[in-house]
């Protein structure tokens, strides 16, 4: 199945970003199905990392938003102030993350 798909604008920059703070990075935004765009490892770190242009209307999907809330290891980027939390203030970025894909989530838990 050909799953081809845009990036985001600002994707080759993030990618950049979470290189220059040490992370390998291996692209996989054209696997769809919610996976995040990119996945990196850093010593014995590993962070899928869900790319979002700041400034469009680039909205965590519900599949994506499934993915992030229920991986540890997933995160939300849309800016180089987010790649410096991933790597050096994980929690905040995951709370934030969480945040964000409970919000999109909770149209489903109205639904039952």
């Amino acid at each position: 199945m050909n799953h081809r798909k845009r990036t985001d604008g600002n994707h080759k920059e993030i990618s950049q970003i979470m290189r220059d703070l040490g992370w390998i990075v291996k692209d996989r935004h054209a696997a769809g199905g919610g996976i995040p765009d990119i996945i990196c490892f850093r010593g014995e770190r590993i962070a899928e990392v869900e790319i979002k242009n700041p400034n469009g209307k680039n909205r965590v999907s519900d599949a994506q938003a499934k993915y992030i809330y229920h991986n540890d290891r997933a995160f939300i980027a849309r800016c180089e102030a987010d790649c410096v939390d991933i790597t050096f203030r994980h929690h905040a970025a995951r709370e934030r993350a969480v945040a964000e894909c409970e919000k999109i989530l909770e149209k489903f838990v109205k639904q039952k």
